[in-house]
């Protein structure tokens, strides 16, 4: 196997689905009102409206948990991704899943122009954009976490000197009912 490829999947087609669930978390964010709408500024993804953040730790949060998935995706260890968002109690209220069947997905796109699979995320994308219409919003006061739902153990790279780790594997009995490990992140409390 190449060293820019790991189970079928080269770099670049990481990256896309890296850049995607970046950008998707900013605009769930955005379209859920998890924050207010004034953080947030208008841009494009792949000929596509989205909303993106403009608070540098919500922006820094979110790019460490991506590079930290991307981790995942290198190691051929990822299976879900889930953006759950939490009332003041922490009780989830709301969650949007991203499953990853890199296996197969990978059979299927090896024949597609990346423009295909670009049109393909920007489908699901501006669907996010309709969401408020067919959910109730959400109550005060909510915040999100990210977890991931892997085929094994985190990715073994220790954090650099000084730095905190972005993930915390959960113990075997603080995990929900679920058939894979799950490693959760709580998001930055931002003040407007």
């Amino acid at each position: 196997m190449a060293s820019s490829e790991h189970a079928g999947w080269n770099i670049g087609s990481k990256e896309i689905l890296c850049e995607f669930l970046e950008a998707a978390f900013h605009h769930i964010l955005y379209t859920r009102d998890v924050y207010p709408q004034e953080l947030f500024q208008r841009g494009r993804l792949y000929n596509v409206p989205i909303q993106k953040s403009r608070h540098p730790d919500l922006n820094e949060y979110i790019s460490s948990a991506v590079f930290s998935i991307h981790k995942w995706m290198v190691k051929g260890g990822l299976h879900t991704v889930v953006l759950l968002i939490v009332d003041e109690k922490h009780t989830p209220v709301e969650r949007f899943v991203f499953r990853f069947q890199l296996a197969r997905a990978q059979e299927e796109a090896a024949g597609l122009p990346l423009d295909q699979i670009e049109r393909t995320l920007s489908a699901f994308i501006s669907k996010i954009s309709l969401t408020h219409a067919v959910v109730k919003p959400l109550p005060i006061g909510c915040r999100f976490q990210i977890l991931v739902h892997s085929l094994g153990t985190a990715p073994s790279e220790s954090a650099s000197v000084g730095e905190e780790p972005v993930w915390a594997e959960q113990a075997p009995s603080d995990r929900p009912n679920v058939a894979h490990p799950t490693v959760v992140i709580d998001s930055p409390v931002i003040v407007p």
